[in-house]
């Protein structure tokens, strides 16, 4: 069993907890890689900018 900090309040949670004794944070929160946060980021900024080109082109096709 080692301790981990929760992503969300910082506070040290067994690596076992169903949740962040502190805080509640949902485990997925607290476990999630550096590495695996960083994919997830990628991927909605990927769709955040896809998504403006296709605002972007809906709004000037609508001129």
């Amino acid at each position: 069993m080692a301790l981990v900090k929760c992503k969300e309040c910082s506070h040290e949670v067994s690596s076992k907890a169903k949740k962040c004794p502190n805080c509640g944070a949902n485990p997925t929160h607290m476990f999630l890689s550096r590495k695996a946060r960083l994919i997830i980021r990628l991927i909605q900024g990927i769709i955040f900018i896809v998504g403006g080109i296709v605002i972007y082109n809906i709004f000037i096709n609508s001129i």
